[in-house]
């Protein structure tokens, strides 16, 4: 059997770097170093705390989607890497950049949709007597949850998820479906290799 398996290269990171520059929002350079170091970053970080790549890779990701800083118990990093680990990380400076950028991107489209709220494709603000984010994939996530605003961290997600499910969606146009055999988050497994231009 000829299966081709097909990732999409720093998915997380560039798609949302390409949404920070369509929101025109200025970052501190550290997506872009991880998009083009990324193999190197992660071999430093796995060797400075004596953990799995696979970790780091998971961390980086928890970072992406607005896990916390602070070291304690309950934080997807500390329950990664451990409380003595998810400090030596925040000593990183590559690592600091990576969380204000985040924080940034985050802030800064949160703030955009709330005063141009039907204006961007990536994030709408919809809805008269119970408002909601709706992302690319028309999905709705409630602006207020048991009397509570929804968190950060949930509205990223929401926007990264609806990216990622309208970029699988158009590796399958083209009659690409009978093709592809399983979709993964950030990519895809197919029968044989794909024409590029079709």
């Amino acid at each position: 059997l000829d299966y081709w398996d097909y990732d999409i290269s720093n998915c997380h990171y560039t798609i949302l770097q390409q949404v920070a520059g369509y929101y025109n929002i200025k970052l501190g350079g550290s997506f872009d170093y991880y998009i083009n170091n990324k193999k190197q970053i992660r071999t430093e970080l796995a060797f400075k705390l004596n953990v799995d790549i696979q970790k780091i890779k998971s961390v980086l990701i928890a970072i992406l989607y607005g896990a916390s800083k602070e070291v304690r118990d309950e934080c997807e990093i500390t329950k990664l890497i451990g409380q003595k680990n998810h400090k030596l990380l925040n000593e990183d400076p590559f690592i600091d950049r990576l969380f204000k950028d985040r924080a940034k991107v985050t802030n800064e489209i949160i703030s955009i949709t709330e005063e141009e709220q039907t204006k961007h494709h990536f994030l709408k603000i919809r809805g008269k007597t119970k408002q909601y984010y709706e992302n690319i994939r028309n999905k709705k996530l409630f602006l207020y949850e048991d009397g509570k605003k929804v968190v950060k961290r949930r509205i990223l997600a929401h926007l990264l998820q609806g990216l990622e499910s309208k970029m699988l969606d158009i590796c399958l146009s083209n009659g690409r479906d009978k093709q592809i055999k399983v979709l993964i988050h950030d990519g895809f497994i197919s029968d044989g290799t794909l024409d590029e231009k079709s």
